[in-house]
């Protein structure tokens, strides 16, 4: 039998297949169908928000970002965020946001002549040491022999 099921905490509208065994269902009501069902909408918007989340790190790549940024964008608590995050790219917020940053400063290294110095403050780390220990971490030599051997 299929019927309509209206969650009210969740305020949701969810087909449920009521099952005769009180093994799939609570008092016939299919409450493990509509859970179900409920999990995957949720795990879908979750992974539409940190998409979104993604694409505007992205965006805003030059501009300062942290954590906080973050969690305004999202909606989220700055515990929830961290942890949804993690789970969808198998990463922390800071760690991708570092990365996407050494990324960049990278390929200016390697397609523009401009200072060390100046990418590091474009990409908004705090020192050139900074920059040079944290991209020594991410490609194991210093910015200044990486921008040599991409322009061997």
């Amino acid at each position: 039998m299929l019927r309509t099921q209206v969650c009210k905490e969740h305020r949701l509208n969810t087909p449920v297949v009521a099952a005769n065994t009180s093994k799939f269902s609570v008092n016939g009501t299919g409450y493990i169908f509509f859970w179900f069902i409920f999990r995957v909408r949720r795990m879908l918007l979750h992974k539409n928000v940190i998409r979104d989340l993604v694409k505007w790190i992205d965006d805003n790549i030059h501009d300062p970002i942290n954590i906080t940024d973050v969690m305004e964008i999202s909606g989220y608590s700055r515990w929830h965020i961290q942890r949804l995050f993690r789970e969808e790219t198998g990463m922390t917020v800071g760690d991708y946001i570092r990365k996407k940053k050494v990324q960049e400063a990278a390929n200016d290294l390697a397609n523009d002549e401009v200072s060390i110095l100046t990418i590091s403050t474009k990409y908004g780390f705090s020192s050139q040491q900074t920059f040079t220990r944290i991209f020594s971490h991410y490609f194991h030599v210093p910015p200044g022999r990486w921008r040599k051997e991409q322009q061997k």
